[in-house]
């Protein structure tokens, strides 16, 4: 059996699942990736896959209530794409186990944060742009309006940190352009955000070094104004603004 089959099997048995056509499909694509030559895809999902599987089973180890809701969040996905939202929520719970953080999975807000009595919390959301558009102010847009669109929430206030995965946004993104592209972002999302309802937005994104041959999450933080002091403080501690540079970034189409 090769790493991709005994992590597959793997993967469904730490799940407890006969069968799940979304996690076919995105194995599927990374045979598809390997047949067609796209190396570079096959290493960058393959260790996704192997992170996803390693996180999971720490979680069902640990918070196995909360693995049950992860679980329950695959299965209740509708298309494939609904996979990637999934990875980044067990993605986030596992950065928050790491971190020695008290918390529980919810439903809205994800997460619930227990912070020496005080609740704050955390939502999560993903950007995706796989139609070819290039066009870097639209990507741009793109985001913005993620995060309008999220504003109109409930919970949308200065105790909660929103949380998005723009990692398929750079796909679209010429590799040399990566850096540039990313800080623009940053900006333009910082600017964005000054007044926003959220009291923190954490913008994720994981690539593929060219470089090293390995695959690094990185983001970057901005704070409201009206941020809550407490989770101005916990961001400032767990989450704290930094500048990340990849050297030789990539990302495959399906990431």
């Amino acid at each position: 059996m090769n790493e991709i089959g005994k992590i597959k099997k793997d993967l469904f048995l730490v799940l407890e699942l006969d069968d799940s056509k979304i996690l076919e499909y995105h194995f599927d694509l990374i045979e598809k990736s390997k047949n067609d030559g796209d190396f570079r895809a096959v290493s960058f999902n393959t260790l996704r896959m192997r992170f996803l599987l390693h996180k999971l089973t720490k979680l069902k180890k640990l918070k196995p209530k909360n693995f049950n809701l992860h679980k329950n969040d695959l299965l209740s996905q509708k298309d494939t794409d609904g996979f990637y939202g999934f990875r980044f929520e067990v993605d986030i719970a596992f950065s928050l186990l790491e971190k020695g953080i008290d918390f529980e999975k919810s439903e809205r807000p994800d997460f619930k944060l227990d912070l020496k009595g005080k609740n704050l919390f955390i939502e999560c959301t993903s950007v995706r742009s796989r139609g070819g558009n290039t066009d870097y102010g639209n990507l741009k847009k793109k985001v913005i309006d993620t995060i309008g669109g999220k504003e109109a929430k409930p919970y949308s206030n200065s105790v909660t940190i929103l949380a998005i995965d723009v990692t398929n946004v750079f796909y679209n993104v010429k590799p040399e352009n990566w850096q540039t592209f990313y800080d623009e972002l940053f900006e333009h999302v910082k600017k964005h955000s000054k007044d926003d309802k959220y009291g923190a937005i954490l913008m994720f994104v994981t690539v593929f070094s060219q470089k090293t041959n390995q695959i690094k999450s990185t983001f970057c933080r901005t704070n409201s104004e009206n941020i809550d002091e407490d989770l101005k403080a916990f961001v400032e501690k767990y989450f704290p603004y930094r500048k990340d540079s990849i050297k030789a970034p990539a990302i495959p189409k399906e990431s």
